[in-house]
């Protein structure tokens, strides 16, 4: 699979070695992991994230193969966390999108995106920070906010003087902790 042809490529980039994540995995299965140093214990923590930035990895190109097949590119857009509304706990979402472009307007809607982010950050911040927990929990519900991005991202480009560039919006990580 994809991820063990990425793990060869990005230990380096890390600094991390085959044989120390084998003596971490090795050191975890022992009998007593309190007798971790603080070295293992990091590496552990970054091989944890890389696996988990891996993960992501794997998921934006499924969806690029998926959009590739439907004719349409793929514009990365900033993670999102923000606190949702709630009366008693504090619960946040965290999101990681990917917008959905026609392939033959990806040029244009990458150029009339770019300088707009900031702006469609703070509108999906906001338009996530008025939502409960219970307008995000669920399948059918996380549908129904992706077409609010989509419309909302959408109006915000036609007050910039674009049309429409955004066909879908594509979850790649949402989280609600």
């Amino acid at each position: 699979m994809l991820r063990s042809a990425l793990i060869p490529m990005v230990l380096p980039c890390v600094g991390l070695t085959f044989a120390a994540v084998a003596q971490t995995q090795q050191a975890d299965v022992g009998p007593d992991p309190s007798h971790q140093s603080s070295a293992d214990t990091d590496l552990v923590k970054s091989v944890t994230s890389l696996e988990k930035r891996i993960v992501a990895i794997e998921r934006l190109l499924e969806a690029r193969k998926d959009q590739a097949e439907l004719g349409r590119g793929l514009i990365p857009f900033d993670n999102v966390v923000t606190n949702l509304r709630s009366e008693r706990l504090t619960r946040y979402v965290g999101l990681s999108i990917v917008l959905a472009v026609d392939n033959d307007t990806e040029q244009s809607a990458v150029q009339a995106i770019t300088p707009l982010k900031p702006p469609l950050k703070d509108w999906l911040l906001l338009h996530l920070s008025d939502k409960t927990l219970e307008d995000v929990n669920g399948r059918q519900k996380r549908i129904s906010l992706r077409d609010e991005i989509q419309r909302g991202f959408n109006s915000q480009l036609t007050e910039a003087g674009y049309s429409g560039f955004v066909k879908s919006v594509l979850f790649i990580e949402f989280s609600i902790q």
